[in-house]
């Protein structure tokens, strides 16, 4: 600022001093040119009053020979008379013997022609005088003869200049005119005191010259009709052209520079003149104002001096003043403004002014503060635009745009140090259910919980990502042993086994795990994404809740699968079911008390597919709802037929899924089976499983209550397979519950199976529920739970699920397997 307002000064000053060393240069030139102008206007008019002094010289002169011409003409033309008339004999030289009479004339013969044919002056011999004028000529054509003698005043040669005075005279009937003329410079010299002629053809006008000191030549040009010579017989011609004389005319003055002198030709007029070359004359000036010129620039020089001085004067004050009260000032004011600059918005301006300096202080703390607010409101938005495209909203984990950046930079990492990375996909097992029954609200909790439990068991090296929905993924940097990422999985697979405390309520949310390795796997990010994915897709297919390492041959599976789910599709159109019936055994009497309804899928080219390979497949196509329709409307039928051939006591168990009870016309499905079908409700079990509660304890439990309400047997299958309160199964609406055969397995070797499975029985049977034990395979199985007081077991020990045909005839006889 200071350096910018030094040089704003000095161009100031040095701009004001230019304009004031021009103001003062244009005063002095001013001044200069006025002296010059009245110079020359008192030249000019003394040069008039010369001019008027000079004519009248002539004028007395004039007069004065005019009558000493005329009695010396008549003397003349009396000593010519004579001679004359002898022709043959008169020539030049008898005439100038005549004139040395009269020494200070020229004497000319003219003859009628107006020629001349006798002079003194040779050169003049032959001239032919008429030529002058018509009015001249005529003149003297008007004396031939007449003895008259005519006076012509004073003139100037149009050869030379010269003044000369003619008088003209014819004797009484002669034919030739005699004219004497006189020079009027050497009459004035011969006839005047000495040195009066130099006065009236020199030191008249150099007076002028000696009485102004810039004017050192002048010389005065007579007017003539052919050309105009220096009246002061300097011998020079005036020699312009005839352009220059009419500009001259106009414009009275023209001025020429010629070196350090200036030559001004002025034209004049003296009306009252007597004579033609001093009545219209021209004057030529000769100034010399190189020492006005040097004063000038002398002046000029000094005002520049002085100017400059003024200028470091004013330059070293306002500085000084402009240093102390403003300068520091703003100096302050642009610390501050650095600070500013530098995000230091702390610092606070003070200046203590009332004038602008201190309103902009004022304004400049109120602005930092603005800024201040606003760049902390575009930090917050810039955060929160960066936080919203490289993280997940709801999680906070790195989104799928940030996830590929990372992965790319480990991929290049492993690269060059040699090293493996692993990807891990994870994929919530049955998070649906958990959004069907309690809604998104919760589900999005759920999702933020696993978000955290997969950043506290991953490690601070991995990065764990939410791709979408209820999938995740991570990646593990140097994954260079295997057992490594095994454990960290195993540990991730634990933590999701237990329960998930929402809203005051349990859910069991396991995860399926897919794990490609780079670069046994894949190169690149799409090609492992793929890879985890079918990886993560056949751990879901094996039975969820577990992990699997991709291998090269699960495309193929997966290629089967999606053909199976393009069959499993159309099966049903298809009539490829079939239903096929276990029976359940009276441990009393080993009676048959009724079947358990289970599908198979007869495919056309693949045979006999069991259900643990499409069952699940049909549950994740949905496609479960139809077909369970379709098992429970055959099943219900295929009882009322049964009942025709006497079986009136018989019994079928359908199973019932999750997906089919969240249908919210699942209970009049039901009903309107069982009016289509003319089931009794009472001949009727559906089973469902302990993760169906679960899902919804309190839906679940209404739904069962409708159902038995119309008098369907309600049974809890699997029991102690899941992770199902005792709290809540004193609640539940169930009529029989199945103990499952990981029970039954051991319960003749380990005495601890036996005490649960006793107690199980007893519990139950005090809830006044019927109890049937699952997957009994032998006599000591069946022999330990009728011990136990079992009312009914199934399993292979009886019989495997039969197709109708089969189990009809097991039927009829009431075949015994004993």
């Amino acid at each position: 600022m200071k350096k910018k307002f030094i040089l704003y000064l000095i161009f100031a000053m040095v701009c004001s001093n230019m304009l004031l060393t021009i103001v003062i240069g244009n005063y002095v030139g001013n001044k200069i040119d006025q002296i010059v102008d009245v110079q020359k206007k008192d030249i000019i008019f003394q040069s008039k009053e010369k001019i008027f002094t000079f004519d009248k010289i002539l004028l007395e002169v004039d007069r004065e020979l005019k009558e000493k011409m005329e009695k010396d003409i008549l003397k003349v033309s009396k000593k010519i008379e004579e001679p004359f008339k002898k022709k043959d004999d008169f020539t030049n030289d008898v005439l100038k013997k005549i004139a040395e009479e009269f020494p200070m004339y020229q004497i000319y013969i003219i003859n009628e022609e107006g020629t001349i044919v006798y002079t003194t002056f040779p050169q003049d011999q032959n001239l032919n005088i008429f030529q002058t004028g018509e009015t001249f000529e005529k003149k003297l054509k008007s004396l031939y003869g007449k003895e008259e003698i005519k006076n012509q005043s004073i003139t100037a040669s149009s050869k030379t200049g010269i003044l000369n005075k003619y008088i003209y005279y014819s004797p009484k009937e002669s034919n030739y005119i005699i004219e004497i003329s006189v020079n009027i410079n050497e009459y004035i010299k011969n006839s005047y005191p000495k040195g009066y002629d130099e006065f009236v053809f020199s030191r008249l006008f150099q007076s002028i010259a000696k009485e102004n000191k810039y004017l050192v030549g002048i010389d005065i040009y007579g007017y003539n009709k052919i050309d105009n010579w220096s009246l002061l017989h300097s011998g020079k011609k005036f020699g312009k052209n005839k352009v220059f004389m009419n500009k001259l005319k106009k414009e009275e003055e023209i001025c020429i520079q010629k070196g350090k002198l200036q030559h001004c030709y002025h034209s004049f007029s003296l009306d009252e003149s007597y004579y033609d070359f001093t009545r219209n004359f021209y004057v030529e000036l000769i100034y010399d104002f190189s020492t006005l010129e040097k004063n000038r620039k002398d002046i000029f020089l000094f005002s520049l001096g002085v100017s400059f001085f003024i200028i470091f004067i004013t330059f070293f004050i306002a500085s000084t003043f402009f240093n102390t009260t403003i300068l520091s000032k703003i100096a302050t004011i642009n610390y501050g403004l650095k600070m500013i600059e530098k995000g230091n918005y702390d610092y606070n301006i003070e200046i203590d002014a009332n004038d602008e300096l201190g309103d902009i202080t004022n304004n400049v703390n109120k602005m930092k503060e603005i800024i201040k607010k606003r760049e902390e409101e575009l930090m917050q938005q810039q955060n929160q635009i960066h936080y919203l495209a490289y993280y997940d909203k709801l999680t906070g984990l790195p989104n799928r745009t940030l996830f590929e950046e990372k992965l790319a930079r480990a991929l290049e990492e492993a690269e060059q140090q040699k090293q493996k990375v692993a990807l891990l996909y994870f994929d919530l097992d049955n998070f649906k259910n958990v959004n069907d029954t309690i809604g998104h609200m919760f589900g999005d909790l759920l999702l933020k919980n696993v978000g955290r439990l997969l950043e506290k068991y991953l490690g601070e090296d991995a990065t764990a990502t939410r791709m979408g929905g209820d999938e995740f993924v991570a990646i593990l940097p140097k994954a260079n042993d295997v057992q490594d990422i095994i454990d960290t999985v195993k540990h991730v697979i634990k933590a999701f086994q237990n329960p998930w405390i929402i809203d005051d309520r349990e859910f069991y949310v396991t995860t399926s795990i897919g794990i490609t390795l780079y670069p046994d796997d894949g190169i690149n990010t799409n090609i492992l994404l793929k890879n985890a994915d079918t990886a993560m897709y056949v751990a879901k297919s094996c039975g969820k809740n577990m992990y699997h390492f991709y291998t090269s041959d699960m495309n193929e599976k997966l290629l089967e699968k999606l053909e199976m789910e393009n069959s499993l599709r159309h099966a049903v159109d298809r009539e490829e079911f079939v239903v096929y019936y276990q029976p359940k055994i009276n441990t009393n009497d080993k009676s048959i008390a009724g079947v358990e309804a289970l599908v198979r899928w007869n495919h056309p080219t693949n045979g006999m597919i069991p259900p643990n390979m499409f069952i699940p497949l049909a549950e994740e196509m949905r496609l479960i709802v139809p077909m369970g329709q379709w098992v429970l409307r055959n099943a219900c039928k295929q009882n009322q037929i049964w009942k025709s051939l006497g079986c009136t006591d018989m019994s079928v168990a359908v199973n019932i899924s999750v997906i089919q009870i969240q249908q919210s016309d699942f209970v009049q499905s039901i009903i309107d089976i069982l009016e289509e079908t003319g089931m009794q409700p009472s001949s009727l079990e559906l089973e469902i499983t302990e993760n169906i509660i679960m899902k919804d304890f309190e839906f679940t439990n209404k739904i069962l209550h409708d159902l038995r309400k119309l008098g369907i047997r309600i049974s809890l299958d699997d029991f102690g397979k899941g992770y199902s309160s005792l709290n809540y199964l004193r609640q539940l609406e169930i009529d029989i519950l199945k103990i499952d055969k990981s029970f039954i397995d051991d319960l003749t070797k380990d005495h601890n199976e036996q005490a649960i499975v006793k107690s199980v029985i007893d519990m139950a049977h005090s809830m006044k529920m019927t109890v049937i034990a699952e997957g009994v395979e032998t006599w000591e199985q069946f022999t330990s739970l009728k011990s136990l007081h079992c009312d009914k077991v199934q399993g292979y020990l009886f019989s495997r699920p039969l197709p109708v045909n089969e189990i009809e005839h097991m039927i009829e006889e009431q075949e015994k397997v004993c």
